[in-house]
């Protein structure tokens, strides 16, 4: 982000979704251009809703935030209790709960 500009990274953000959007479109356009009516739609929409979420899941992983949620403001306290080092961004985000605040990160 230009300045860290949460207004640049917002704008980004938007035009990658409509470009991935536009190239998700004209895969599904070709996908069913080449099935025949009932050749394994299910199994299909269940393959791209997993590959959906787990690309979801790695892009917020690769996220690196630097300011405080209450779930990152628990884990800089407790390691800043035990050790008194506080500790990196990179180090919390690491252990930040990911799905639904239950621990699975």
């Amino acid at each position: 982000a230009i300045r860290n500009n949460m207004g640049d990274v917002s704008a980004k953000d938007g035009s990658q979704e409509t470009l991935v959007n536009l190239c998700a479109s004209f895969t599904g356009i070709a996908i069913l251009s080449t099935l025949d009516d009932n050749a394994y739609p299910w199994q299909l929409f269940l393959f791209f809703t997993c590959l959906h979420l787990f690309a979801n899941y790695c892009a917020v992983r690769a996220l690196h935030l630097v300011s405080f949620n209450a779930a990152r403001l628990m884990l800089v306290l407790q390691a800043y209790m035990v050790s008194e080092i506080a500790p990196t961004p990179q180090s919390v985000n690491l252990k930040e709960p990911i799905i639904l605040n239950t621990g699975l990160t």
